[in-house]
């Protein structure tokens, strides 16, 4: 479990910091660990509420990276509530759900 922890970590560029607490850490880095902790749950679904809220331009990159490379080799499904971030990166796939419809 350790292996994939610190593997996680290093993939959203955070190996430095995983002996810091979560409260000491900025939003974006934040952001980086829950993607992280996704990642070494290995779920079946995925579900992002707002992934890219206030991320800079490199953690976004990261995290759509992820986002598109994650699944090869498994069937996995996202739902990323989000906005053009999200588009570009699900869209050459179809593989992220279309945002819903106000009423």
């Amino acid at each position: 479990m350790r292996a994939r922890v610190g593997a996680a970590l290093g993939r959203v560029n955070l190996s430095d910091r995983a002996s810091h607490r979560f409260g000491t850490l900025s939003g974006g880095q934040r952001q980086r660990v829950l993607v992280a902790r996704a990642l070494v749950a290995r779920p079946e679904l995925v579900m992002m509420d707002e992934p890219f809220n206030g991320l800079d331009a490199p953690s976004r990159d990261i995290i759509t990276g992820l986002i598109a490379k994650a699944d090869r080799g498994r069937r996995r499904g996202y739902r990323v509530h989000a906005t053009s971030p999200s588009r570009a990166t699900c869209a050459p796939r179809r593989a992220c759900s279309p945002p819903a419809s106000s009423p």
